[in-house]
Protein backbone atom coordinates (compact mmCIF):
# COMPACT_ATOMS: atom_id res chain seq x y z
CA UNK A 1 0.00 0.00 0.00
CA UNK A 2 1.11 3.54 -1.42
CA UNK A 3 1.71 6.15 1.39
CA UNK A 4 0.33 9.45 0.47
CA UNK A 5 3.84 10.96 0.03
CA UNK A 6 4.89 8.00 -2.79
CA UNK A 7 1.39 8.64 -4.40
CA UNK A 8 2.12 12.30 -4.94
CA UNK A 9 5.87 11.34 -5.95
CA UNK A 10 5.21 8.40 -8.62
CA UNK A 11 2.40 11.05 -10.07
CA UNK A 12 4.04 13.84 -10.54
CA UNK A 13 6.69 14.26 -13.67
CA UNK A 14 10.17 15.44 -11.66
CA UNK A 15 11.46 19.12 -12.17
CA UNK A 16 13.72 18.46 -15.15
CA UNK A 17 10.82 17.43 -17.24
CA UNK A 18 9.00 20.24 -16.55
CA UNK A 19 11.79 22.62 -17.60
CA UNK A 20 12.49 20.46 -20.72
CA UNK A 21 8.89 20.63 -22.42
CA UNK A 22 9.12 24.13 -21.24
CA UNK A 23 12.14 25.07 -22.96
CA UNK A 24 10.65 23.11 -26.09
CA UNK A 25 7.73 24.96 -26.17
CA UNK A 26 9.40 28.04 -25.87
CA UNK A 27 11.64 27.70 -28.47
CA UNK A 28 8.74 26.38 -30.59
CA UNK A 29 7.24 30.08 -29.68
CA UNK A 30 10.69 31.64 -30.96
CA UNK A 31 10.18 30.20 -34.04
CA UNK A 32 6.44 31.60 -34.98
CA UNK A 33 7.91 35.15 -33.52
CA UNK A 34 10.46 34.59 -36.96
CA UNK A 35 7.74 33.39 -38.80
CA UNK A 36 6.53 37.24 -39.88
CA UNK A 37 10.43 37.99 -40.45
CA UNK A 38 10.76 35.44 -43.07
CA UNK A 39 7.51 35.70 -44.91
CA UNK A 40 8.45 39.42 -45.33
CA UNK A 41 12.02 38.26 -46.46
CA UNK A 42 11.03 36.45 -49.23
CA UNK A 43 9.01 39.44 -50.61
CA UNK A 44 11.79 41.96 -50.13
CA UNK A 45 12.03 42.84 -53.67
CA UNK A 46 9.16 42.39 -55.92
CA UNK A 47 8.42 43.13 -59.54
CA UNK A 48 5.86 44.23 -61.01
CA UNK A 49 4.88 43.83 -65.02
CA UNK A 50 1.30 44.99 -64.30
CA UNK A 51 0.60 49.07 -63.40
CA UNK A 52 -2.62 48.68 -61.25
CA UNK A 53 -0.87 45.93 -59.32
CA UNK A 54 1.90 47.73 -58.50
CA UNK A 55 0.19 50.86 -57.82
CA UNK A 56 -1.71 48.82 -55.41
CA UNK A 57 0.99 47.70 -53.62
CA UNK A 58 2.89 51.10 -53.63
CA UNK A 59 1.97 54.31 -51.63
CA UNK A 60 2.88 58.27 -51.77
CA UNK A 61 3.57 57.94 -55.65
CA UNK A 62 4.23 60.66 -57.90
CA UNK A 63 3.79 60.23 -61.44
CA UNK A 64 5.78 62.02 -64.05
CA UNK A 65 4.55 62.59 -67.20
CA UNK A 66 6.84 64.40 -69.59
CA UNK A 67 4.57 66.51 -71.98
CA UNK A 68 4.52 69.05 -70.02
CA UNK A 69 8.39 69.65 -70.48
CA UNK A 70 7.88 69.77 -74.05
CA UNK A 71 7.05 73.24 -73.81
CA UNK A 72 5.23 72.87 -77.10
CA UNK A 73 7.75 71.64 -79.00
CA UNK A 74 7.89 68.56 -80.94
CA UNK A 75 11.38 67.92 -79.09
CA UNK A 76 13.13 69.79 -76.33
CA UNK A 77 16.74 69.58 -76.00
CA UNK A 78 17.99 68.98 -72.21
CA UNK A 79 21.55 68.22 -72.44
CA UNK A 80 23.03 65.65 -69.90
CA UNK A 81 20.05 65.55 -67.55
CA UNK A 82 16.75 66.41 -66.44
CA UNK A 83 15.58 66.76 -63.06
CA UNK A 84 11.68 66.28 -62.68
CA UNK A 85 10.15 66.26 -59.14
CA UNK A 86 13.22 64.89 -57.25
CA UNK A 87 14.08 62.63 -59.45
CA UNK A 88 17.53 63.05 -62.03
CA UNK A 89 17.49 61.74 -65.66
CA UNK A 90 20.99 61.48 -66.94
CA UNK A 91 22.72 61.05 -70.23
CA UNK A 92 25.97 60.75 -71.40
CA UNK A 93 27.59 60.91 -75.14
CA UNK A 94 30.89 59.25 -74.27
CA UNK A 95 32.28 57.74 -70.65
CA UNK A 96 33.59 60.12 -68.49
CA UNK A 97 32.53 63.70 -70.51
CA UNK A 98 29.82 65.85 -68.80
CA UNK A 99 27.85 66.12 -71.92
CA UNK A 100 24.61 63.97 -72.98
CA UNK A 101 21.86 64.06 -75.47
CA UNK A 102 18.31 63.93 -73.59
CA UNK A 103 15.25 64.92 -74.94
CA UNK A 104 11.78 65.18 -74.27
CA UNK A 105 9.97 64.59 -77.60
CA UNK A 106 6.50 63.92 -79.67
CA UNK A 107 7.75 60.67 -80.74
CA UNK A 108 6.23 60.16 -84.37
CA UNK A 109 3.89 62.81 -83.72
CA UNK A 110 2.42 60.53 -80.27
CA UNK A 111 -0.10 62.76 -78.24
CA UNK A 112 2.03 62.26 -75.38
CA UNK A 113 5.81 63.61 -74.97
CA UNK A 114 8.50 61.07 -73.22
CA UNK A 115 11.93 60.93 -72.30
CA UNK A 116 14.55 59.85 -75.02
CA UNK A 117 17.96 59.17 -74.04
CA UNK A 118 19.07 59.62 -78.40
CA UNK A 119 22.19 58.13 -80.02
CA UNK A 120 24.51 58.00 -76.97
CA UNK A 121 27.42 55.63 -75.68
CA UNK A 122 25.72 55.15 -72.26
CA UNK A 123 22.39 53.49 -71.01
CA UNK A 124 20.12 55.92 -69.21
CA UNK A 125 20.81 56.72 -65.43
CA UNK A 126 17.77 57.83 -62.97
CA UNK A 127 19.13 59.24 -59.50
CA UNK A 128 15.55 58.38 -57.01
CA UNK A 129 14.01 60.91 -54.21
CA UNK A 130 15.90 59.90 -50.71
CA UNK A 131 13.61 57.06 -49.37
CA UNK A 132 12.21 55.54 -52.50
CA UNK A 133 11.00 51.54 -52.01
CA UNK A 134 8.74 51.86 -55.10
CA UNK A 135 9.38 52.52 -58.58
CA UNK A 136 7.88 52.11 -62.04
CA UNK A 137 7.88 53.06 -65.54
CA UNK A 138 6.89 52.67 -69.37
CA UNK A 139 9.76 51.19 -71.20
CA UNK A 140 10.81 51.25 -74.61
CA UNK A 141 13.11 52.18 -77.43
CA UNK A 142 13.25 53.68 -81.17
CA UNK A 143 16.06 54.98 -83.31
CA UNK A 144 14.78 57.76 -84.58
CA UNK A 145 12.77 60.24 -83.77
CA UNK A 146 10.48 60.05 -86.62
CA UNK A 147 11.30 56.11 -88.14
CA UNK A 148 8.32 53.78 -87.99
CA UNK A 149 9.42 50.80 -86.40
CA UNK A 150 7.96 47.21 -85.95
CA UNK A 151 7.22 46.75 -82.18
CA UNK A 152 9.69 43.98 -81.89
CA UNK A 153 10.62 42.83 -78.56
CA UNK A 154 14.17 43.87 -77.26
CA UNK A 155 15.36 42.98 -74.34
CA UNK A 156 15.68 46.26 -71.76
CA UNK A 157 18.52 45.54 -69.12
CA UNK A 158 17.63 47.13 -65.45
CA UNK A 159 20.62 47.43 -62.79
CA UNK A 160 19.84 48.68 -59.40
CA UNK A 161 23.24 50.96 -57.23
CA UNK A 162 24.05 47.55 -55.53
CA UNK A 163 24.65 46.03 -58.99
CA UNK A 164 21.68 43.97 -59.03
CA UNK A 165 20.57 43.70 -62.44
CA UNK A 166 16.98 42.61 -64.13
CA UNK A 167 16.11 41.97 -67.94
CA UNK A 168 12.29 41.89 -69.31
CA UNK A 169 11.21 42.26 -72.86
CA UNK A 170 9.97 44.65 -73.87
CA UNK A 171 8.58 46.30 -77.01
CA UNK A 172 9.61 49.13 -79.58
CA UNK A 173 8.27 52.16 -80.28
CA UNK A 174 5.35 53.07 -80.48
CA UNK A 175 4.61 50.27 -78.01
CA UNK A 176 5.71 50.38 -74.36
CA UNK A 177 6.11 48.16 -71.73
CA UNK A 178 5.14 48.59 -67.86
CA UNK A 179 7.94 47.43 -65.17
CA UNK A 180 8.10 48.19 -61.56
CA UNK A 181 9.66 47.18 -58.38
CA UNK A 182 8.93 47.58 -54.39
CA UNK A 183 11.39 46.79 -52.39
CA UNK A 184 12.15 46.57 -48.17
CA UNK A 185 14.93 49.07 -48.36
CA UNK A 186 15.59 52.45 -50.37
CA UNK A 187 17.45 52.16 -53.99
CA UNK A 188 19.42 55.61 -54.72
CA UNK A 189 19.78 55.14 -58.55
CA UNK A 190 18.92 53.04 -61.31
CA UNK A 191 20.50 52.37 -64.89
CA UNK A 192 18.15 51.76 -67.80
CA UNK A 193 19.64 50.01 -71.10
CA UNK A 194 17.99 48.87 -74.02
CA UNK A 195 20.92 46.80 -74.96
CA UNK A 196 22.67 49.24 -77.30
CA UNK A 197 20.06 48.00 -80.45
CA UNK A 198 21.73 50.72 -83.00
CA UNK A 199 25.31 49.45 -83.32
CA UNK A 200 25.63 49.34 -80.21
CA UNK A 201 24.34 53.25 -79.63
CA UNK A 202 21.55 53.61 -77.07
CA UNK A 203 17.85 54.74 -77.60
CA UNK A 204 16.31 54.68 -74.54
CA UNK A 205 12.33 55.64 -74.23
CA UNK A 206 10.86 56.31 -70.53
CA UNK A 207 7.39 57.51 -70.05
CA UNK A 208 4.81 57.77 -66.75
CA UNK A 209 7.97 57.19 -64.38
CA UNK A 210 6.37 56.44 -61.11
CA UNK A 211 7.84 56.67 -57.56
CA UNK A 212 6.86 56.40 -53.85
CA UNK A 213 6.97 54.26 -51.14
CA UNK A 214 6.33 50.30 -50.93
CA UNK A 215 2.84 49.42 -49.04
CA UNK A 216 4.61 47.83 -45.49
CA UNK A 217 2.71 44.10 -45.65
CA UNK A 218 0.45 42.34 -43.19
CA UNK A 219 1.45 39.33 -41.14
CA UNK A 220 -0.33 36.45 -42.83
CA UNK A 221 -3.30 35.63 -41.28
CA UNK A 222 -1.98 31.63 -40.95
CA UNK A 223 1.04 33.29 -39.23
CA UNK A 224 -0.99 34.74 -36.86
CA UNK A 225 -3.11 31.74 -36.46
CA UNK A 226 0.39 29.68 -35.24
CA UNK A 227 1.83 32.80 -33.05
CA UNK A 228 -1.88 32.20 -30.90
CA UNK A 229 -1.53 28.60 -30.67
CA UNK A 230 2.41 28.92 -29.73
CA UNK A 231 1.43 31.86 -26.99
CA UNK A 232 -1.25 29.43 -25.89
CA UNK A 233 0.80 26.65 -25.72
CA UNK A 234 3.52 27.91 -23.63
CA UNK A 235 0.40 29.29 -20.93
CA UNK A 236 -0.53 25.88 -20.50
CA UNK A 237 3.02 24.35 -20.14
CA UNK A 238 3.48 27.04 -17.97
CA UNK A 239 0.36 26.20 -15.52
CA UNK A 240 1.01 22.29 -15.78
CA UNK A 241 4.86 23.75 -14.19
CA UNK A 242 2.82 25.35 -10.91
CA UNK A 243 0.79 22.02 -10.82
Amino acid sequence: MKTQDSFSTASRPNTATKHLKTACVARLLLLLLALPAVVQAQGEFEIYTDRSAFYAASQDLQVIDFTAYAEGQPYQYYGDHLTVDGVTFVSQIVNGYTNGNLYVAYILNSPNAVLYNYDVDLPLKVFLPPGTTAFGADFSTTTQLADVQEPDPFTALITLADGTSYTFSASKWPDLTFWGFTSDSPVASLTYSDGGTFYGLHYEVMDNVAVGIAEVPEPAPVSLALLAAGALAVSRAKRRTRL
